[in-house]
């Protein structure tokens, strides 16, 4: 069996959809035949229980197994776990042992490629998951807002500190379509995401429409090619 793939994917800011790009991610993965397990490490705002169609985790011989999805993606989250009007408060303990389970060794022993949902900022979680997979490398997600550029640029040296590599970056929420002539609508300065990218030493993998279709995968091709098929970078 091949070695597992682990791929982060963060980008410091919130809102600049994360945990649509990973979930598009997956589903262009299992498209292209590889079996995809998605860890939402967003404990706070755990988004992945609601991006895909699961059943419960369970717990078997003590250890949490991930949930079961339609689309043959399988997904560990505390959004699958604690009630929806629950109210999510964590320390840094809790956290950790948060993270320990949903990485519990052999969870995803079956899985060619593992995509983990990272929280916005910098932080424990971040840091717990990077013990736990060493060798995993990272895509940034952000828009081409001023502030969410610099909070990109601000998740890369964190990242590269905790000794994990970039891989490239997406540019989410890009343009707007337009419905009637197709043409591209930009919502910033395209070129501003590239000087990022040049910036920080990666390539700009894709840019994303601000259209719900992200989460389907559409526009996603090319990065999910690249997770794929072996490391994008070599760059620590």
């Amino acid at each position: 069996m091949a070695e597992q793939r682990v791929v982060m994917v963060g980008g410091g800011k919130g809102g600049v959809g994360k945990s649509s790009v990973t979930a598009g991610l997956a589903r262009q993965l299992t498209a292209g035949g590889r079996k995809v397990g998605v860890i939402d490490a967003d404990l706070a705002g755990p988004s992945q229980s609601v991006l895909f169609s699961c059943g419960p985790m369970r717990a078997e011989d003590g250890v949490m197994r991930p949930a079961a999805c339609a689309e043959s993606v399988t997904v560990a989250s505390i959004g699958l776990i604690a009630h929806q009007d629950t109210a999510l408060v964590w320390s840094d303990a809790t956290a950790a042992g948060a993270v320990q389970l949903l990485t519990a060794p052999g969870m995803w022993a079956d899985r060619d490629v593992l995509l983990v949902d990272l929280p916005p900022g910098q932080g424990r979680v971040t840091t717990e998951l990077a013990q736990r997979f060493p060798t995993a490398e990272c895509l940034l997600v952000t828009t081409g807002s001023p502030l969410a550029l610099e909070e990109c640029v601000r998740a890369a040296a964190f990242l590269r500190r905790m000794e994990l590599p970039v891989a490239g970056l997406i540019e989410n929420m890009a343009f707007c379509p337009c419905s009637g002539c197709g043409a591209h609508n930009a919502l910033f300065d395209a070129k501003d995401a590239e000087r990022v990218a040049e910036r920080l030493g990666v390539p700009l993998l894709a840019r994303l429409p601000f259209d719900a279709g992200v989460a389907a995968g559409a526009g996603l091709r090319e990065a999910a090619a690249a997770v794929a098929t072996g490391p994008v970078t070599t760059e620590a």
